[in-house]
């Protein structure tokens, strides 16, 4: 069964949200964020609920919604860090990185990969080597495919900025 789009993001948005939390809360299991109301996202709305309270029915009610939405936009407050310093190359103009370059920019983007891959589990295990090998490849392409980015294996300033939001976004600390 399809799930019209709208409340895929709707779903989608919960996910983003709960699974938030559940770095603040160890008792919150992280849900995946693929959109899909599944056992797993009924799960944490159940546990949310008794957590906090709520009426446990695993329907996100407006009360729930509101309370989960409340308390998720509290933790960015609370959590929100100073600009990042941007690290992608300016020179050469329209910069992408290259098979087999080796650097400390690649070293960078294979750690993003590697926090990353709690997200977004197509990604493969990355060794931090600093070459441009063709497993940070393929974990680009796994990243670039899920971020619904065009595919090339090689990061442009636009892969970068989503690497890099994704994990501030995202990622464990």
């Amino acid at each position: 069964m399809n799930t019209p789009l709208n409340l895929q993001e709707a779903i989608l948005n919960l996910q983003r949200y709960l699974r938030a939390l559940s770095f603040i809360d160890e008792r919150l299991p992280r849900v995946p964020l693929d959109g899909l109301f599944d056992s797993e996202t009924l799960r944490a709305v159940e546990i949310y609920q008794r957590t906090r309270g709520l009426p446990e029915t695993g329907i996100v009610d407006k009360d729930t919604w509101d309370s989960i939405f409340t308390e998720y936009l509290l933790a960015q407050e609370l959590s929100s860090r100073p600009p990042t310093p941007n690290f992608f190359p300016t020179y050469p103009e329209g910069y992408e990185t290259a098979a087999g370059e080796e650097s400390p920019f690649v070293i960078m983007i294979q750690l993003l990969l590697r926090e990353l891959k709690i997200i977004y589990d197509a990604i493969p295990e990355i060794e931090i080597n600093g070459v441009f090998d063709k497993a940070t490849e393929d974990g680009i392409k796994a990243f670039q495919r899920a971020s619904g980015l065009p595919v090339t294996g090689r990061v442009d300033l636009s892969s970068w900025n989503r690497l890099t939001r994704d994990f501030f976004n995202y990622a464990s600390f």
